[in-house]
């Protein structure tokens, strides 16, 4: 009786597993569910998502349910975990200087307050853990979704160290055949270090960016394709032995290739299919492709919940997913055609979200490179490895190939920009995009057609806000943008420090910003003005009046803003206190931003009369030097905004300034706390609507 009632629990059991065509349901619930918690917003559609599973069958919810539940709480766990700060690690690399501490509490980035020291270095020292700082600029670098996604720990700081010990590091695989490539080829280390080591480092700076400009530089990244041709290759040379054999020799050489490119994303996912197809053809299983697909994703997402931090997880399986869905639309001469548009409209908003815009003519660029990569790239690449004479009679086809690359960026470089392709509206566009992919399957004129109206429709974000707003950028320094309803206006205050520029302009490009009738450079100190040269120099961005401190004028209408500067009574000799500082007055909305005024500057400020302020760019960062309370009681302001530098030696913004500003009752948000800010400026008798999300 007892073995009976096992059986039937387990036929039981059996029957609630998902089957054949399940699985990538399931792996989509749990994907967009794990989604959810770095987008909110996502959560309005969880409903439906959650409704439409059912609908489809109660096992699949039932399974969504368990293995979403399973994912967040990784994600839970993670990340209320301490940090245990090391008293004593290896140094693994060296990368100028910063090292690459291994330490019992974790992987950690080590910066000293001395020399560089090699690696194997066992040191110890009064570490200090940094705060990892988290972009909220649509383009920017997030320090702390990096860490997540790499499983590093975070970064210490020690003035000085002690050396305990020199340990020898072991060699990896990769570190051996980057060896082997730098001693036996020149032109072809670039192609050798790409197709072997899955690294980009062996070409120069400017082939590598014309490459990402035109939209090609995945031939470069090993992924499915290149499985693809290496596999197939593999089985034409070992035709004549028995499957068996075959397949394990096929089996060690990719691990192998696994290894080497040192567990490459892409590589592993492109290396299980394989595998997962030709065992599930073996054993005459009802399993297709797509299964395999989503097997992985839901246990990359197990043991891993914070891989979708990482690009190259995205961008692989999102084209995978798709590919492998509409693959009976890919039984045709038009096949190139279709994964083409397939690659470009699934990695579209992707892209965007990394630099701002995509080549569109990147959809024939894409055809071409993939027939090249397949006919001589590859082949003769993976046989040059192995008889490195053949280098100069090769070297002249890879030679015309990076001609044509230079050609086609002078002649075939057309960047356009799709704003609001991101976050929430991310959900949005993907949604439209799989209705065109079902309604247009296997036609393609219509998938053509409503492709680019899927463009064009996003592209109506050019046309500017609906709604007046202004959004304090998180930039490492000052920045400021007011837009007025359908494009009236757009004004750019400061742009932050260099290296956040293409930040910056990646932002401005994912909210639709082409035309910039007003720049203002408040003055001249880096955290200011280097982002605005780098504007002022993008040919992308059209660029109206300039004002600096030397080129003041009294008003200056723009739209329906009315900008009224403050004219310095002095000469100030400090730099600072020569700022621009104007109220901007729109929509009923008084804003004042001041630049980097200090207390001499706010003593004659706007000749001392009263002012009635809605919103405050608190000056200088809320350093000590500035913000006065007779300068409070004069612009009797309601909002304070405080733009923060990441880190700096000065106490930003200082505790006197904060107990001054709560003091007036003034709401405040700050950069650090708040990250980039917008604030809608609707009807006079609603306060601001501040959306703390870019």
């Amino acid at each position: 009786m007892f073995q009976a009632l096992v059986q039937r629990r387990l036929r039981t059991f059996a029957r609630s597993l998902p089957r054949s065509g399940d699985f990538i349901v399931v792996a989509v619930g749990v994907f967009v569910i794990r989604l959810m918690v770095d987008t909110p917003v996502l959560i309005i559609g969880l409903p439906g998502l959650l409704y439409w599973i059912k609908w489809l069958d109660k096992r699949l919810l039932v399974w969504t349910l368990i293995l979403a539940t399973a994912v967040l709480a990784h994600v839970g766990i993670q990340s209320i975990m301490p940090v245990q700060i090391p008293d004593q690690g290896i140094i693994q690399t060296v990368d100028d200087t910063r090292h690459y501490l291994k330490s019992e509490g974790g992987n950690f980035y080590l910066y000293t307050g001395e020399a560089p020291l090699p690696a194997g270095t066992v040191v110890s020292g009064d570490f200090m853990l940094l705060e990892a700082h988290q972009q909220s600029l649509v383009g920017g670098f997030d320090q702390a979704a990096y860490f997540a996604a790499e499983k590093i720990q975070g970064t210490l700081y020690a003035d000085t160290v002690t050396v305990l010990s020199e340990v020898p590091i072991r060699r990896t695989l990769s570190d051996r055949v980057r060896t082997y490539i730098d001693a036996e080829f020149s032109d072809l280390n670039g192609y050798m270090t790409a197709f072997f080591i899955g690294e980009n480092t062996g070409f120069d700076d400017t082939f590598n960016a014309r490459i990402r400009a035109l939209g090609i530089s995945h031939i470069f990244a090993v992924s499915g394709l290149h499985v693809g041709l290496l596999a197939l290759f593999l089985e034409a040379l070992l035709k004549r032995f028995k499957p068996a054999f075959k397949l394990s020799i096929i089996g060690l050489i990719l691990t192998g290739y696994i290894i080497l490119t040192q567990f490459s994303i892409s590589l592993i996912r492109a290396v299980f299919i394989y595998g997962f197809i030709r065992l599930n053809h073996s054993l005459k299983g009802p399993f297709t492709p797509l299964d395999g697909l989503a097997m992985i994703l839901c246990g990359s997402l197990l043991v891993h919940p914070f891989i979708i931090y990482h690009p190259a997880f995205l961008l692989s399986y999102s084209v995978t997913v798709v590919l492998l869905m509409m693959a009976p639309t890919l039984k045709t001469r038009w096949a190139p055609i279709y994964v083409s548009i397939y690659a470009f409209m699934t990695t579209l908003p992707i892209i965007m979200s990394m630099s701002g815009s995509v080549n569109v003519a990147s959809l024939g660029l894409n055809v071409l490179a993939v027939f090249v990569l397949g006919s001589f790239l590859l082949p003769l690449t993976y046989v040059s490895f192995f008889v490195p004479a053949l280098e100069p009679l090769v070297w002249p086809l890879f030679a015309g190939f990076e001609v044509l690359v230079n050609a086609a960026y002078t002649h075939l470089y057309w960047p356009i920009s799709v704003p609001f392709v991101f976050g929430g509206f991310a959900g949005i566009y993907y949604l439209a995009w799989g209705v065109i992919c079902v309604v247009s399957h296997g036609n393609l004129v219509k998938l053509s057609i409503l492709s680019a109206s899927l463009l064009t429709l996003f592209a109506c974000g050019r046309f500017g806000p609906l709604m007046p707003q202004l959004t304090m950028l998180d930039v490492d320094g000052d920045a400021f943008l007011y837009q007025a309803p359908f494009n009236q206006c757009t004004l750019l205050v400061d742009g932050g420090r260099s290296y956040t520029a293409e930040a910056l302009k990646t932002h401005l490009k994912n909210h639709g910003v082409t035309t910039i009738d007003v720049v203002i450079t408040t003055h001249y100190d880096a955290d200011h003005h280097e982002g605005i040269d780098a504007i002022l120099n993008d040919s992308y961005f059209k660029t109206g009046l300039h004002i600096t401190p030397d080129t003041l004028p009294e008003t200056l209408s723009c739209g329906p803003a009315q900008l009224t500067f403050d004219q310095p009574a002095l000469a100030y000799p400090s730099r600072n206190n020569r700022s621009v500082a104007f109220l901007l007055d729109a929509h009923g909305w008084q804003v004042l931003l001041t630049g980097d005024i200090e207390a001499e500057r706010e003593v004659d400020f706007w000749q001392g009369d009263p002012l009635d302020v809605d919103l405050l760019k608190v000056s200088h960062h809320g350093s000590k030097s500035s913000t006065s309370e007779a300068f409070l009681t004069q612009i009797n302001a309601d909002i304070a905004l405080i733009n923060l530098p990441h880190s700096s030696r000065f106490e930003f913004p200082h505790p006197t300034v904060i107990d001054q500003l709560n003091a007036f009752e003034m709401t405040i948000y700050r950069t650090d706390y708040h990250g980039t800010t917008r604030f809608i400026l609707g009807p006079k008798w609603l306060l601001p609507w501040p959306a703390f999300r870019p």
